[in-house]
């Protein structure tokens, strides 16, 4: 009798083992539902460690460069979502309205006889039909799949206080803060988790002449669509520290692409002899690095193109001089053959140029 009474104490302790080890289970199984749920909602962890060289290269374009807002922080953006974007949570008389698509949401803050409305359908059209250059030049694009499902937020000013404010309620600064000096903008916010493009915001001064002209909404959002690509390709996981050139020339040259002339008056020439040179930052006060940024990529690129995307490739990972080294060109030869290729250039130009008629 002790015998079969010890069997079945042991099949209580087997049972009992074994309804602890499933209620363990199913409580496992709900923290990691519980864990998914969760992460599904936030961007993933993409940066364990930011070396301490890359924030202060980009806490020193907040500083140089009144075309570039970043907001650093820890960890960096949690809601990506297009719901929290201001051009959703402002109110009165700064609510604004929107268009949108797969890709984009462009917002305008007024519509005066439907003028700010088209523009805004006409700047989607102009967002989605540049996306396959994007992908050729710079080798990638990011559609909102690969943004935490987050559409990239385009902001048409229709004022200068507008412009303004929008710019200081995306980066957070002080309501009184101007904003000279600029045409355009794209605001990002960087961290542990990622970069997120908070958004880009048109000057309204690009809508009063032709879309297409030096100063029109379609090139300058161009250029700011080639910012959000470059530097959501940055790996910030890296040491990455680049000189304002390579990034303002790289998207200068984008969107003149198709029309960018090269330089060819004397006096520039000069300067980027003189000014210019590769493994420093290009004068500041001259806007130099737009300009000159752009006919170092025109002089590449009229060698061949693929020197360019290859150049762009690899300055996502690492800093501009290690560029030039893995690139094999040495910054001072190539910088004196640029010059040369300047001078040969404008030379022929010289000689296309049709004689003046004579004076009789």
């Amino acid at each position: 009798m002790k015998k079969k009474k010890r069997n079945t104490n042991q099949g209580s302790n087997v049972r009992g083992t074994l309804v602890g080890f499933f209620l363990m289970f199913c409580a496992i199984a709900l923290l990691f539902g519980w864990v998914y749920k969760i992460g599904v909602n936030r961007p993933p962890l993409k940066y364990a460690l930011i070396p301490e060289s890359t924030i202060e290269y980009l806490r020193n374009l907040n500083n140089i460069n009144p075309g570039q807002g970043i907001n650093l922080s820890d960890e960096g953006p949690m809601d990506w979502d297009n719901d929290e974007d201001f051009g959703q949570t402002a109110s009165g008389d700064m609510k604004w309205r929107f268009e949108e698509d797969e890709n984009f949401i462009v917002y305008y803050h007024k519509d005066k006889d439907a003028l700010w409305q088209g523009y805004a359908q006409q700047v989607l059209k102009y967002a989605d039909a540049a996306i396959p250059s994007m992908i050729d030049l710079m080798g990638r694009y990011y559609y909102p799949k690969d943004m935490n499902g987050r559409k990239l937020a385009i902001y048409l000013a229709e004022s200068e206080n507008v412009y303004n404010n929008t710019i200081n309620q995306l980066m957070n600064t002080n309501p009184a803060s101007r904003h000279t000096g600029s045409i355009g903008i794209t605001v990002f916010s960087i961290g542990r988790t990622g970069c997120m493009t908070d958004g880009i915001v048109i000057h309204p001064d690009c809508f009063k002449d032709d879309p297409h002209g030096e100063n029109g909404y379609y090139k300058v959002l161009l250029h700011e669509m080639n910012h959000y690509v470059f530097f959501s390709s940055l790996d910030y996981s890296k040491p990455i520290k680049h000189y304002l050139w390579v990034s303002e020339g790289i998207a200068e040259y984008y969107c003149q692409r198709n029309d960018g002339k090269q330089i060819s008056s004397p006096e520039a020439i000069a300067f980027i002899e003189q000014k210019c040179a590769l493994n420093s930052e290009f004068p500041l006060t001259d806007n130099s690095a737009y300009w000159a940024g752009e006919s170092f990529y025109l002089h590449l690129g009229n060698q061949n193109e693929k020197r360019v995307k290859d150049f762009i490739n690899l300055a996502y990972t690492t800093s501009t001089d290690s560029v030039f080294i893995l690139s094999k060109m040495d910054q001072s030869t190539t910088h004196k053959k640029w010059v040369e290729d300047l001078r040969a250039h404008q030379l022929l130009e010289t000689e296309e140029m049709p004689e003046e008629p004579e004076v009789q």
